[in-house]
C-alpha cells in the first residue's frame, strides 16, 4: 500500500542522495586530484555521516518491511533485493575507509596508495545502488 506521505519523503530522500553524490565528487576533483586532503576528507565524512543517517532512519525500516514480498518474488524484485545488496556493502565499505583514515590521520599518501582500489570500488558499488534506487523510485513512484 502505498501512503501519500511516501511521494514527497522518498522523492527527498533520493534528492538527498544525488546532493551527496555531488558532494562526494567534489570533494574528489576539488580534494583528492589537488592533493587537498582536508577538503576531500571533509566532503566523504560529510557524505557518510548524512548517507549512516538516511539509511538507518529510512532505508533499512523499508527494507525490512518489503523483505518478505521481495523474497517471495525475487525475480519480480531483483532491483530491491540488489539495491539492498549492493548498498550495505557500498556504505559498509565507505564507513571503513572513513574510520581506516580517522584512525591513521598521519600517514594520507601512504594510506591513500594502498586503499585507492578499494575507494574506487566503493563508489562504484555505491553508483550501482543508487542506480538502482532511482529505478526502483520510478517503478514505485512515477511509472505505476
Amino acid at each position: 500500500m502505498q501512503e501519500s506521505v511516501g511521494v514527497p519523503f522518498s522523492l527527498i530522500v533520493l534528492v538527498s542522495e544525488v546532493v551527496t553524490a555531488a558532494v562526494l565528487l567534489t570533494g574528489w576533483l576539488l580534494g583528492s586530484r589537488r592533493m587537498e586532503f582536508k577538503t576531500h576528507h571533509w566532503a566523504v565524512n560529510t557524505v557518510i555521516a548524512v548517507h549512516l543517517i538516511i539509511v538507518s532512519l529510512w532505508m533499512v525500516p523499508r527494507a525490512f518491511e518489503r523483505i518478505g514480498l521481495a523474497l517471495s518474488s525475487p525475480l519480480v524484485n531483483w532491483y530491491q533485493l540488489a539495491h539492498d545488496t549492493v548498498g550495505t556493502l557500498a556504505l559498509a565499505m565507505g564507513t571503513s575507509l572513513v574510520v581506516l583514515f580517522l584512525l591513521n590521520r598521519g600517514l594520507p599518501l601512504r594510506l591513500l596508495r594502498k586503499t585507492r582500489k578499494l575507494m574506487f570500488a566503493t563508489i562504484g558499488l555505491w553508483t550501482v545502488a543508487l542506480l538502482l534506487g532511482a529505478y526502483w523510485f520510478l517503478l514505485a513512484w512515477v511509472l505505476v
